[in-house]
Parts: C-alpha cells; sequence; structure tokens
C-alpha cells in the first residue's frame, strides 16, 4: 500500500477507495507464497510446545489415532472413526496449493 502511495501520488483516503476483498485476497496469496515451511513448524512449535515430534513422522500411528478418537468424542464429535482419522492425515501430509486455498477464501467469502 505504502509502495503504491509513494509511486502514484494518491493519499489513503483515495488509495482505500479502490481497494476490495478481492485484491486483500490477492495480498494475502501473495504474502502466503513466502511463508515457509520452517516458519510454519515454528509457529506449531509455539501453539503446541509439549508436542516435541511436530514436523517429523510420526512412529506410532494408532497412539495417534487413538488420542484424536478420544478428543473427537470429547467435543461431542462421536461420528469420527478410525478410517476417518486415517484419511484426514493422509490427505494432510499433501501439501496445500495456492489455488485451493484461494477456492476456499472465495468458499469461506460466498458463506458470508
Amino acid at each position: 500500500m505504502i509502495q503504491q502511495m509513494d509511486t502514484s501520488g494518491v493519499c489513503l483516503k483515495e488509495y482505500g477507495v479502490g481497494y476490495n476483498i478481492l485484491k486483500a485476497i490477492d495480498k494475502i496469496k501473495m504474502a502466503w507464497e513466502e511463508v515457509t515451511v520452517s516458519c510454519t513448524q515454528g509457529v506449531w512449535h509455539k501453539i503446541w510446545p509439549s508436542n516435541e515430534n511436530y514436523g517429523t513422522n510420526c512412529d506410532n500411528l494408532d497412539m495417534l489415532i487413538k488420542e484424536i478418537s478420544e478428543v473427537a468424542e470429547e467435543v461431542g464429535l462421536d461420528n469420527v472413526d478410525s478410517v476417518d482419522i486415517t484419511e484426514d492425515l493422509e490427505s494432510q501430509s499433501q501439501p496445500v496449493s495456492n489455488e485451493e486455498l484461494c477456492d476456499l477464501a472465495q468458499q469461506l467469502i460466498e458463506q458470508q
């Protein structure tokens, strides 16, 4: 925003008039492309410091699935089974593309 205001000579009020949600999403997309895996892992380490194995291969998948099942049951998700959890864990090992993130953002905008 500052760069564009400096180069074009427009004031903040004029800049804001032409700014919309699509432009905001584009800026988020550009910023997200700069986020590294190590940055993401570092954030999760801060959020969940007791999980020493975050970002590494899980040696005991059965134990992890059991823990997830217990947490799901505690929060009232009684219909979650080990097959669902395994499928979700496997899907999480694939990186999310920018296109998928943009589609998700668009769906959220449409829901609002």
